[in-house]
């Protein structure tokens, strides 16, 4: 699988950090907002779910030893 690498500003880095974290994060888009309350999940809930599909696969590189930089340097 490859995948496109994309540099993040200080400033995109700051938004971003709102919504992912390190356990996992399903985003749940304006759109769909009331048919997912309507389930009973708000947000900010931690429920149980399996990333099995994911739409989106997203690796954070935060340190020299992430696991990406170790495969970069072949």
């Amino acid at each position: 699988m490859g995948a496109i690498v994309k540099f993040v500003t200080p400033e995109d880095a700051e938004i971003l950090n709102k919504y992912l974290t390190s356990d996992g994060v399903v985003l749940v888009y304006q759109a769909m907002h009331e048919e997912t309350e309507a389930l009973g999940v708000e947000n900010n809930d931690d429920v149980e779910y399996d990333f099995s599909e994911a739409d989106i696969l997203v690796d954070v590189v935060t340190d020299p030893d992430h696991y990406f930089m170790l495969c970069m340097h072949g």
